[in-house]
């Protein structure tokens, strides 16, 4: 085995081992927040459902593995499959991201603008945005079901069916993957945690001892989340979406 190959094999079970512990890590996230003390928190109820997306977004580590180890890739072989797969990843993708806003400016209402966004806390209101997400996830990259196909390609004397889409339709899925499900939601997202860290810091000496704890737990989750979005990015390389 040549040394390319050998480092190639390395990284793919790198890869499988960081979505492994992905998938750990999120498990034990709903478990902690379906605890009774946390469930009460507003943004739990986004924190459990991204976490189940994010799971189902790093499952994905399992197929890549398959075809890089043992050429296994059922997409190739059926058209359901083959428009469904690759839709299904950007869709997670792009829902994990909106959830991740949904709790940004859900801390943002509760700590900078206490009791001014009442409706935000209530459960019809947060399971209302979550469904908008969701539409507006498989929406935004409806082209890519729309458009792949089976395409056989001659390689090495073999004949190799592919699942892909045409080159127009695939330049600007990547550009709206780039900008509208990655790029402009983690910008916000990155804008709103720094303007909410920024607050927490400056006011937590014009506070009682009862609210500065309360802060100290935001400032906390802020910097986690700004953290987690850094991490989520890195997990989207993983899943193969970028």
């Amino acid at each position: 085995m040549e040394n390319s190959q050998i480092l190639f094999v390395i990284l793919v079970y790198i890869q499988l081992f960081i979505g492994v512990i992905g998938i750990i890590g999120n498990l034990i996230l709903i478990d902690v927040f379906l605890r009774p003390s946390l469930r009460r928190l507003s943004y739990s109820f986004y924190a459990i459902i991204k976490a189940c997306v994010d799971n189902i977004l790093l499952l994905n580590v399992f197929r890549f593995w398959l075809m890089a180890i043992f050429a296994i890739d059922l997409t190739n072989d059926n058209i359901f499959l083959c428009k469904l797969t690759d839709y299904l990843l950007a869709v997670t993708c792009s829902t994990t991201q909106m959830l991740s806003l949904l709790i940004s400016i859900d801390r943002i209402a509760t700590v900078i603008y206490t009791n001014r966004f009442p409706a935000l806390k209530k459960r019809w209101v947060q399971v209302s945005l979550v469904f908008l997400a969701l539409v507006y996830s498989f929406l935004v990259i409806i082209m890519e079901p729309i458009n792949s196909k089976i395409v056989e390609i001659p390689y090495k004397n073999k004949t190799w069916l592919i699942c892909q889409m045409t080159d127009e339709v695939d330049e600007i899925t990547s550009w709206l993957v780039a900008g509208a499900i990655i790029g402009l939601p983690t910008l916000i997202n990155t804008v709103l945690n720094v303007r909410l860290l920024v607050f927490i810091v400056l006011s937590r000496n014009k506070v009682n001892r009862a609210t500065r704890n309360t802060i100290r737990r935001d400032r906390k989750f802020t910097i986690v989340s700004i953290v987690s979005n850094s991490i989520g990015l890195a997990s989207k390389s993983v899943s193969g979406i970028l």
